[in-house]
């Protein structure tokens, strides 16, 4: 029966250095149980390297590969040869084959185990945890509740009235209560398209009723002195030239979630 080239020696082979090195590894067992004074366990590690030995004869024998002495020697004589030679280049790429199957399937498994980590996308505030140790989360469903704080803006109201005269880009000032005399610098960076009824939070009384047009003033505050829901007053300067808003700014402000005010107007 001719194995050669076949998958069936190839998996001979493959069993033959299984089984071989089996058998060093329980030899070196041996010896190091003998070495401790356990001659009962060594004793055990010898019969199961005799095993395994046994088993690496039977499959060597059925590769065909051994023979009489003088046959032997020849064979030992091409092995050599081919070891100085060195490996084939088929068998390099190969080799280099497994390699890449092993590396990718390592980054896959690199992968698989960072989905088990939860990163927020961007810099934020956690508002809130939706979900409790020992929870199942599912890759749509949230964990936490997340408040952007980059860029800050103060979410205010302006009637129709007055709606003509505010501009995208002009500059605005932003107080509170706890810093009145600190005013934050602003702009107007959004104008809403549809109109509300004014939110009952909002301190206005004459205002409650109508119908007004959200704006939002994207501040600069470096320190962090408005908080999320704070309220606080703000005062846009007409006489400032509407300027256009920086595309990144623009892009960032659209990108905000809507999230309930506690208070309007209230630092967001």
């Amino acid at each position: 029966m001719d194995l050669k080239g076949t998958r069936t020696e190839a998996n001979l082979r493959s069993a033959f250095a299984g089984e071989t090195q089996a058998r060093s590894k329980y030899d070196y067992f041996a010896k190091a149980a003998e070495k401790e004074g356990f001659q009962q366990i060594a004793a055990i590690f010898r019969e199961t390297a005799d095993n395994e030995e046994a088993h690496a004869f039977l499959w060597f024998s059925q590769l065909g590969a051994l023979s009489n002495t003088a046959q032997n020697l020849v064979n030992a004589q091409k092995a050599y040869e081919l070891m100085k030679i060195g490996p084939r280049v088929e068998d390099i790429r190969s080799a280099e084959s497994s390699l890449a199957a092993a590396k990718a399937n390592l980054e896959l498994l690199n992968h698989e185990i960072s989905l088990g980590t939860l990163k927020s996308p961007d810099a934020a505030i956690v508002r809130s945890r939706l979900l409790q140790p020992g929870d199942m989360a599912a890759a749509a469903k949230p964990v936490y509740t997340l408040a952007l704080t980059s860029p800050k803006w103060v979410r205010v109201y302006v009637n129709e009235k007055d709606l003509g005269n505010v501009k995208p880009g002009m500059t605005a000032s932003v107080v509170t209560d706890t810093h009145p005399n600190t005013p934050i610098e602003g702009m107007v960076g959004y104008i809403s398209s549809v109109s509300e009824f004014t939110p009952k939070t909002v301190e206005t009384p004459d205002l409650r009723s109508s119908l007004v047009y959200e704006v939002r003033v994207i501040v600069k505050d470096p320190k962090g002195d408005l908080r999320l829901g704070q309220p606080a007053t703000v005062k846009i300067n007409l006489n400032s030239k509407g300027a256009e808003i920086p595309a990144s700014t623009a892009a960032a402000v659209t990108q905000v979630p809507d999230t309930p005010p506690s208070a309007a107007p209230a630092a967001n």
